[in-house]
Formats: C-alpha cells, sequence, structure tokens
C-alpha cells in the first residue's frame, strides 16, 4: 500500500484564518511561503466533508482554495475552489489525466504568462500521481504532498520552484523536439467506456453509449482482438436484482467469496458469489464457436502490469520481499481464480547477495521473454557504498539458471523500466544502454527514466527498435539511443502488440469521469499503429 491522504491548500497565511472558522476535527498549519494546509486530526479521509469546508472557506475568506485528494500513490487530484464554488478540477492516475477548467486554474491562482504555458504544458504531459503531484506544488508554491503527521516530522516551509519548472519544461522540450521518422496512424476508433482486457484470451470489454449519448452500464460488449482490429463477438446484460440504475461497475472477488458493485458515487454493495456465481458465468461465458482460435490471436502485452505471459499459457513474474525472493512460472490453463490457486509449475529461488552489506531491492521487475528463454533483472542495494547494482540472469522456459551478470550504477534505479536485446546482447535499463559483453555504460534522453514501459522491437526489415511507452506519449529510438520519433496519442497507451505486417500496435483508452460521477461521452477505445 503506498501514501494516502487529503488536505485542503489556502492562498493566505494561518494567522488570517480565523480558529473558529475550523469545526472541531480539523486544524491549520502555514506548510507554504504563501500557502496554508487544512488538515484532518483523525484520519478519517471524509472527502465530502473537507470539500464543503473547503467551499466554504473559499467563500469567507476570499481566497484561493485547492482540496488534495492523494490515494495510495496512484490517484492524485486537485480541485479549485472560488467563492464556494468548485470552479476547476484535474486528476492524475493510472488510467486517466485531464482536467477542466484550465483557464480557471490560471486565473484563479493569478499565473504569469510563463506560469501559464508551463501549466498548460504539464496538463498534457500524461504523469503519474506522484508526478503531478510534485510539479503542480512547485509551480503554486503549494505544499500539496502531506499530511498532519509528515507535517509535523517535517515542519520546514515548502519553498515556491515555478522558475525550476518553467526550465525543465524547457529541456524537455529541447530534447523531444525532433523530425519524426515513424508515423502513428489510427487505425479504429471505438466510442463508449473500457472496463477491461485479457492478454491471455484477446477479448476486450466495453460499455456503449446509447442514441443520447448515455452509457449503459449493465450491457457489457466483448470484443475480440485480431490482425484487423476489434470484431465485436458477444454481448451480455448483468441481472437487474445485483446490477441496480445507479450501478457502474461488477466485480467478482474469489478471494472473499463476494460480487462487489460500484455505484456512480464510488460506493459498493456486496452480494454472495457462490448463491450468483453459476448465474453470472453463464451469462459472460463467450459461447465457443464465436471464439477465434488462439493461433490466429497476436500476443498482447500489457503496459501496467508485473507479469509476462508466453503463448498465452504460462505467466512468469517476480515474488519479492514475501521471504524467500522467486521468480515463478504458472500454468494458467490449470491454475484457478485466486493467487493461492496459481499453479506453479516452475520455481527459481534467489540466493543472497554476495556482500555483506548488500540486499535485494524489493521492486518487482517484468521479466522478458525472449527466443531462448527469460531474462530476469533484479537490483542489489549496497549500504556502504549507495551503489545500485543491476543483476541480470537468464533461464531457459523452465527457469533454469544459464547466466548472470552484474553491473554497477552509481546513481538511484528505483521505478526503471528495462528491455533486453537479444541480437546486440544489451539491457536498456531507464536511460542507460549497458553492453553485457564489456559491462560498458551509455545514458540517453532523460524521458526513459520516466516510462511506463521499455521493450525492443525487430520490424519486417529485421530492423530493431527500442519503444518507451509514458502515458499517451510513445518514444521510438534506435539501438544507440538516438530519439527517431515521439507521437502523443489520444487516450493512455494499455496495451501493444505486433500487427500481421510487423509493425507495433498500440490500445488507448480514455475513461475520463469527472467530478459528479459521470463519464466524458468522448471517451473511447483506441488501435493505433507505428510505420
Amino acid at each position: 500500500m503506498g501514501t494516502t491522504f487529503i488536505n485542503l491548500q489556502i492562498k493566505a497565511r494561518q494567522e488570517e484564518i480565523p480558529e473558529d472558522k475550523l469545526p472541531s476535527g480539523y486544524v491549520v498549519r502555514q506548510t507554504a511561503e504563501e500557502w496554508s494546509s487544512v488538515f484532518e486530526t483523525g484520519g478519517c479521509f471524509e472527502w465530502g466533508k473537507l470539500c464543503k469546508l473547503g467551499r466554504s472557506l473559499s467563500r469567507e475568506l476570499n481566497r484561493p482554495v485547492i482540496a488534495v485528494s492523494y490515494f495510495d500513490d496512484d490517484e492524485f487530484s486537485m480541485s479549485l475552489l472560488l467563492q464556494g464554488k468548485m470552479t476547476a478540477s484535474y486528476q492524475a492516475g493510472v488510467s486517466r489525466n485531464f482536467c477542466s477548467g484550465s483557464t480557471k486554474w490560471i486565473s484563479g491562482l493569478n499565473m504569469t504568462a510563463e506560469e501559464a504555458s508551463a501549466f498548460r504544458y504539464l496538463l498534457k504531459k500524461e504523469m503519474t500521481a506522484e508526478e503531478s503531484i510534485t510539479f503542480f506544488s512547485r509551480l503554486f508554491g503549494a505544499n500539496m504532498y502531506t499530511d498532519l503527521r509528515m507535517w509535523e516530522e517535517t515542519d520546514v516551509l515548502w519553498r515556491r520552484d515555478a522558475e525550476g519548472v518553467i526550465r525543465e519544461i524547457a529541456e524537455e522540450k529541447k530534447r523531444t523536439k525532433i523530425k519524426n521518422r515513424t508515423k502513428a496512424v489510427l487505425l479504429e476508433e471505438i466510442p463508449g467506456l473500457f472496463q477491461d482486457y485479457d492478454e491471455r484470451t484477446g477479448i476486450l470489454r466495453m460499455v456503449y453509449p446509447d442514441e443520447r449519448g448515455n452509457f449503459q452500464f449493465s450491457r457489457i460488449h466483448c470484443l475480440d482482438t485480431s490482425d484487423d482490429g476489434f470484431e465485436e463477438i458477444y454481448s451480455y446484460q448483468y441481472p437487474p436484482d445485483i446490477f441496480r440504475a445507479d450501478s457502474r461497475n461488477l466485480h467478482m472477488d474469489y478471494v472473499r467469496k463476494c460480487i462487489m458493485v460500484m455505484d456512480v458515487e464510488g460506493y459498493y454493495r456486496e452480494y454472495d458469489l457462490p448463491a450468483n456465481e453459476k448465474r453470472l458465468t453463464s451469462l459472460m461465458e463467450i459461447p465457443k464457436e464465436k471464439r477465434k482460435e488462439m493461433e490466429s490471436r497476436p500476443p498482447i502485452s500489457a503496459v501496467y502490469t508485473r507479469s509476462v505471459v508466453d503463448q498465452g499459457r504460462y505467466e512468469y513474474f517476480g515474488r519479492y520481499g514475501h521471504g524467500k525472493d522467486e521468480l515463478r512460472k504458472v500454468d494458467l490453463a490449470s491454475s484457478g481464480k485466486t493467487f493461492g490457486e496459481k499453479k506453479i509449475v516452475a520455481v527459481y529461488p534467489y540466493e543472497e547477495p554476495d556482500r555483506e552489506d548488500a540486499f535485494w531491492s524489493c521492486e518487482e521487475k517484468i521479466p522478458v521473454i525472449t527466443k531462448n528463454g527469460i531474462v530476469d533483472l533484479r537490483v542489489i542495494c549496497a549500504k556502504k557504498s549507495k551503489e545500485e547494482i543491476c543483476c541480470v540472469c537468464f533461464f531457459d522456459r523452465d527457469l533454469k539458471l544459464l547466466r548472470r551478470e552484474e553491473i554497477t550504477l552509481n546513481e538511484d534505479v528505483f521505478g526503471f523500466k528495462y528491455a533486453y536485446c537479444e541480437e546486440t546482447d544489451c539491457i536498456y535499463f531507464g536511460n542507460k544502454k549497458i553492453d553485457l559483453k564489456t559491462h560498458e555504460v551509455k545514458s540517453g534522453m532523460k524521458e526513459l527514466k520516466e516510462a511506463d514501459r521499455l521493450f525492443v522491437h525487430r520490424d519486417a526489415k529485421d530492423h530493431c527498435f527500442l519503444y518507451a511507452i509514458k502515458g499517451s506519449y510513445v518514444y521510438v529510438l534506435d539501438m544507440d539511443l538516438n530519439l527517431l520519433s515521439c507521437h502523443r496519442l489520444k487516450g493512455r497507451v494499455m496495451y501493444f502488440y505486433t500487427g500481421k505486417e510487423g509493425n507495433i500496435r498500440l490500445i488507448t483508452t480514455g475513461n475520463h469521469v469527472w467530478e459528479d460521477g459521470e463519464p466524458d461521452k468522448n471517451s473511447a477505445v483506441r488501435l493505433y499503429e507505428i510505420k
């Protein structure tokens, strides 16, 4: 579990905020040079109550107020409150980055022309929750990443760094400004809301809007993935006694043996799974005659995952930080529906580092499937020297260790993604190219450090390229880390695969849900090809 908190940011000094304006359970602290923060004292996370207080304070104090919500390091949202009204909002997370009322942010916070330009650039930049809250905190000068406990531990006023943000954006623009050598072609666009995608079966599930543009959440449409794109092969409707008119999503929790149904306000109702499972699975199961053969379906890779699936049947993933660290191979076809029911058919138990002051990083990396086997990268952290050591292990398909290489990097590599090129025997780790024959290390563009996924692709002409995916951005580089193209697609890239002509295809989603709980009627799933 990651960090979770809520707070209010008021553009006023603490002495300008009368204590009698705060109800019981809230305190105000001067946390920045120009801003004060209002915290809950009990850690109740009552978002609605906090926003109501923020509206009241913005009206009575006649000052801008920002309501901040940060959940599990995955989702960040901020709402601008002016004169008792919510006038603008912004959200960032795994599934979306979007803003409403961008001009209200600029005028409400009295940004300069340069700051406004930087703000608009950041709105277009697909960022994680942590990245976005940090950038906007620096730009506004408000200490948004904090709660009462964190503030009491630091007690240091946050300083505005708008000039630093503007400078970093200018440097980023310079690095990524290039005449593209590839084209991003939109092959297909399906209006609707993305529900889920199974990369093992190639089945995409969506909710469509009706003729009035209202989404019919109870009707699920199943689309098959093929070389020609998407084809709807089946649809079903949830029973009304479980999925009511205000329901938005259904999840079958096999661990707790319950059905979780979320309504428009984000609250869940629970139903007994054993009593309803047979009825639901009979509705959701796609008839065999409508399914295509697995051999005709391209292997799909998910951008946000901690495992890799081979031939739609075997899954490879690391099990780290839970006792003995292991790399595991699972037979998906014979596994059950819970994590405990996974049929593990091969395991490689990692030995302890051979240095007394070293330990394995608990951060999981995604294994890479090659023609000849499996490549897994782990990081060893040395306490005394503060070195980060990349340990690259090569296995056959049954996790028999074939080879091991260790390379020392003198920097923090937490969060970096990696790829492997079998032809050149090089690891691409963050923005580093590591030659495993010579252990020579070369650095590339900074944006590679922030990638959600790195992978190597060989096209139909037998040329290798390095792909980096970051939100809706796709970077194409040669194998020497030279940038060839930078594409910004509509929606966030969620999946990718190789098309019939040998080009990379990318599936993007744009699931925007506004403050009132209603989805954006322009949401769609899109299929792109990089040519």
